[in-house]
């Protein structure tokens, strides 16, 4: 192995770790478990809030998600796009479709929601880590090394799948 491809990987390793750092610090600092009410708060907060970068449903797209985020139906589970540390949408999970961030400043994320979750289908960023970070589903999001979360450090957007009916498990590990 050459060594310019071990530092590479070191690094690369480095970087998954803390991804996974970050990810768990902010799962059990928000949580993946919010109530309805919190949830329909933070829609009424997002509706009032000043603009800031939007997540919009894809062109062409069958199956988009359809409702903007101060509409979003009661859902087994919700992403939250964050964008630059503010929440720019919210999203019932549960149908199929793209989503689409534009920043305008030619950073671009591309999020493909499925029925039972998300992945980050394409990026305008660099090193594509938030592509390969696979997806995140109600049923996966537990056993994840980023919980429930897809990063993408370069452009600063977080998904975050937010289960409203989650009870933590009392016995799992304290990270």
């Amino acid at each position: 192995m050459k060594p310019g491809m071990k530092n590479a990987l070191v690094i690369g390793a480095i970087l998954l770790a803390a991804l996974g750092l970050i990810a768990a610090a902010r799962f059990l600092n928000t949580g993946a478990e919010r109530s309805q009410e919190e949830i329909r708060q933070q829609i009424e907060q997002l509706a009032q809030a000043s603009p800031a970068p939007t997540a919009s449903p894809g062109e062409g797209q069958s199956g988009t998600p359809e409702n903007p985020p101060e509409k979003a139906p009661e859902a087994e589970a919700y992403m939250y796009i964050i964008v630059n540390g503010r929440i720019s949408g919210i999203y019932a999970v549960g149908e199929e479709g793209d989503v689409t961030v534009d920043q305008g400043d030619g950073k671009v994320n591309v999020i493909h929601m499925t029925e039972k979750g998300f992945y980050m289908a394409s990026s305008t960023c660099d090193n594509q880590l938030c592509v390969h970070q696979g997806e995140v589903t109600v049923d996966n999001y537990q056993q994840r090394i980023l919980g429930a979360s897809v990063l993408c450090l370069p452009n600063n957007v977080d998904l975050e799948l937010v289960v409203p009916s989650h009870t933590p498990d009392p016995n799992a590990p304290d990270i």
